[in-house]
């Protein structure tokens, strides 16, 4: 079903490449390119990804076009808070979680999960 409604409009890559001139949200240096390409993406998101998922594909695309919106403005660089108790939105406790995983890049894969439980218990326990 989902690959009959994409070859009827248009498939391939033309399809992905037709929607907008820029390629991504860093590319975009005002705020209705920024918006263009905002719609773009959610477009081919809710052509292509069935519904029950377009969450989990919509809420990244929010962040990075709220974080690129700040760029443009000239805004500072949302930092993300040192704990989890300090976070008062649910947005704040996401970039928290997401810093804590960053920083675990260099810990060897085999000693990850010692490191990530906490991370997952105190993400849970202010959620």
């Amino acid at each position: 079903m989902d690959y009959q409604k994409y070859m009827k409009q248009g498939g391939g890559s033309q399809m992905l490449i037709a929607s907008s001139d820029q390629a991504s949200a860093k590319d975009c240096n005002t705020t209705e390119q920024l918006e263009a390409w905002r719609h773009d993406q959610e477009k081919k998101i809710k052509a292509f990804t069935p519904k029950a998922y377009q969450n989990f594909e919509l809420e990244p695309l929010q962040q990075e076009y709220e974080r690129n919106l700040d760029r443009i403005e000239g805004k500072p660089e949302r930092a993300a808070p040192t704990s989890a108790a300090e976070c008062n939105s649910t947005r704040q406790l996401k970039a928290w979680r997401a810093a804590q995983l960053r920083s675990m890049a260099y810990v060897p894969e085999s000693f990850r999960n010692f490191a990530q439980d906490p991370i997952e218990k105190e993400y849970k326990k202010n959620l």
